[in-house]
């Protein structure tokens, strides 16, 4: 699957647990951008919701033999 160096940049941010609002101060955009690059993401990895579309990111790129963000390797979960 293709996506964009904004897409990835993106979805290493989710990695990190950034809300959409602290991906836009981040990466200098508009609070809803992040918003509307996540919907399109949700779209092209047919997934629900945002730790869906890790989960199926991570699958994606396994199954292409592609080295996964090196954030996956640091990733917390938070148990709230």
């Amino acid at each position: 699957m293709n996506i964009t160096r904004r897409e990835t940049e993106i979805i290493n941010l989710l990695f990190q647990g950034l809300t959409n609002q602290e991906i836009g101060e981040k990466l200098h955009l508009s609070p809803l951008t992040p918003r509307n690059y996540l919907s399109q993401l949700l779209i092209k990895y047919e997934a629900r919701n945002r730790t869906h579309l890790i989960v199926r990111y991570i699958a994606i790129r396994r199954q292409q033999h592609k080295s996964i963000s090196p954030q996956l390797n640091t990733l917390r979960w938070n148990h709230t």
